[in-house]
């Protein structure tokens, strides 16, 4: 169970062996303060820890294998934990708690915003199972342009990209998928949010190019360099445009995946071993070989019109 009490901290309770076990290098992440609490649910101290009151408690995340015990947690977090909070209208903070099978309960507390207010379910199997979930096609399209462009590769037939896709090694394959999921928050940065369109792809290219670049305003200088990435080019601050600090929240993006999935920095990279040279912050690359791969970080944000044009999305203002 996952008590996130702001973007960058988290406390768990639970062993720290069973985290780590999980996660096992959940602690290399920078910027992310873990904390490992063992303290049964079913005590009174459980419900008074001082977390709950935390003024930047944002999401409780309520997960163990039971889910009637998920429920009890829920249930007594607002009637005893908050409910002065929520008698008061002060209650901010995300409840989500898991009911695999729904107990019949789920959509009834989803739709009840008076009684379950910021209460809500997931995990329900009969939902997170479906074809359209398990077969994400749209997603496989824009995860398999997500490596045809670090192949360095302009062929985007759909018999390329599938023959390309075989070739690479399921973690490689994740790393793609987890990348075109991140699409939507990088949007969200830039003020921006995608649908679907029946439009054809040349339309909806130009529209969403139209639309981003006028947002980044020097998109001619960044094609160019990206056509020729130089060290040079690497910048001194990642503070300085929104186009950087987006490139370094997907580098951090990209560590916290390899972290979570066992790998740890090595001056020499060896991924049988998952060793990578480039897992430390960017502000601490210092070799022309680690400051170049900064290009697929900017890549992975202003290729985006194209990733979505291709997958029959049109980018719109989340206002719109």
């Amino acid at each position: 169970m996952f008590l996130i009490s702001s973007p960058l901290t988290a406390r768990v309770y639970g062993t720290d062996a069973k985290i780590r076990k999980i996660f096992p290098k959940i602690e290399m992440i920078p910027h992310l303060n873990i904390e490992a609490k063992e303290v049964s649910s079913e005590s009174l101290e459980f419900y008074e820890d001082e977390i709950w009151k935390s003024k930047n408690l944002t999401n409780i995340l309520i997960a163990t294998t039971d889910e009637e015990k998920n429920l009890d947690i829920a249930i007594n977090l607002q009637d005893t934990t908050y409910i002065r909070e929520i008698g008061h209208n002060r209650f901010k903070t995300k409840v989500l708690f898991a009911l695999y099978h729904n107990l019949g309960l789920g959509e009834e507390i989803d739709k009840n915003k008076k009684a379950f207010a910021h209460f809500y379910t997931f995990g329900n199997i009969a939902k997170t199972s479906t074809r359209e979930i398990l077969f994400d096609e749209e997603l496989d399209l824009i995860a398999k342009l997500i490596d045809n462009d670090y192949k360095g590769e302009s062929d985007v037939l759909t018999e390329t990209l599938y023959n390309n896709w075989l070739e690479i090694t399921p973690h490689q394959q994740d790393a793609n998928k987890t990348q075109a999921l991140h699409i939507d928050i990088k949007l969200l940065a830039f003020g921006l949010k995608r649908e679907k369109s029946d439009k054809d792809f040349n339309e909806l290219l130009e529209e969403n190019k139209r639309k981003f670049h006028k947002i980044l305003k020097s998109s001619k200088k960044i094609e160019e360099q990206l056509n020729n990435y130089k060290t040079t080019y690497f910048p001194t601050s990642f503070d300085n445009t929104l186009l950087d600090k987006v490139a370094r929240s997907e580098h951090n993006r990209w560590s916290a995946f390899h972290y979570l999935n066992g790998w740890q920095y090595s001056t020499k990279r060896n991924d049988d071993a998952k060793e990578h040279h480039c897992l430390q912050p960017l502000e601490s690359f210092d070799t022309d070989e680690t400051k170049k791969t900064y290009q697929y970080n900017i890549a992975s944000v202003y290729y985006m019109p194209c990733y979505l044009a291709r997958g029959g999305f049109e980018m719109f203002g989340v206002d719109e």
